[in-house]
């Protein structure tokens, strides 16, 4: 058994901009129980902001940018480049956070050296396909992720719907890991309604979407949704709070 004073674990993502989504949120949290017991840990990402160097040890990775979403980037690593830097690590176990070529990395690396490598399954990538209206990719994508996460001694996954979506497909070695909460930051005594009044909503009951505004949350429900009720009652207001690529089409509904 492993001491957590000497434990030492590698992680990789496609993002570490902090705040940027679900993911980066999850994995700050890990960062403030890394460092609450003393666990050693290295990061690779190509996207982080300079402060963050600060907070946690953060490598490089290099990357393109996606011309569709340019919040993100598709990381190309350099085998050798982060070969070397984590056989200095020492790692004891590698962790990749994206079905990226990043975590592609992270499998071979680990196999290359005797390592275990686990991940965690955020995203259902594969239902994209129908929002952007290239369904035609969704047979590969399975595919893909099948390979890829087959390829981990465990997969952690935070819901059990999903874990039964996934062993249809084939997927093994799944674990249900569900995410918290944190329950002293959704009490009572914080409710105030001085930004309802703020923001003219006042008497009225207000319908709230907190997230990244992108088409794959089914937003588009929740229009048809307004359209519905605007048509029967006029005592509520619906509230979305965040930033994406659906942004604007959704102010102009």
């Amino acid at each position: 058994m492993v001491d957590n004073r000497n434990l030492r674990i590698a992680y990789f993502n496609g993002t570490m901009v902090e705040g940027q989504d679900g993911v980066t949120r999850t994995l700050f949290k890990i960062v403030d129980f890394l460092k609450e017991k003393e666990i050693e840990s290295i990061f690779f990402s190509p996207l982080f902001k300079k402060e963050t160097t600060k907070k946690i040890n953060i490598k490089k990775v290099s990357s393109i940018q996606l011309p569709f979403y340019k919040d993100y980037h598709i990381p190309i690593p350099k085998r050798n480049q982060l070969s070397f830097e984590l056989d200095n690590f020492k790692p004891d176990i590698l962790h990749f956070h994206s079905p990226c070529p990043l975590g592609q990395f992270a499998i071979k690396y680990a196999k290359s050296r005797n390592l275990p490598v686990v991940s965690t399954y955020h995203t259902h990538f594969p239902s994209y396909s129908k929002y952007y209206k290239v369904d035609f990719i969704e047979h590969f994508g399975w595919s893909y992720l099948r390979k890829l996460y087959n390829s981990c001694n465990a997969v952690f996954v935070p819901s059990k719907t999903i874990i039964d979506e996934l062993q249809e497909h084939h997927f093994k070695n799944l674990i249900h890991l569900p995410n918290g909460i944190e329950l002293k930051r959704f009490d009572q005594e914080f409710k105030n309604n001085n930004w309802k009044f703020k923001h003219r909503i006042r008497n009225k009951k207000a319908l709230l979407f907190v997230g990244r505004l992108v088409w794959e949350k089914d937003l588009k429900v929740l229009i048809e949704v307004n359209k519905y009720l605007k048509k029967i009652r006029d005592d509520y207001v619906f509230v979305f709070v965040g930033d994406g690529p659906a942004r604007f089409d959704l102010q102009k509904n």
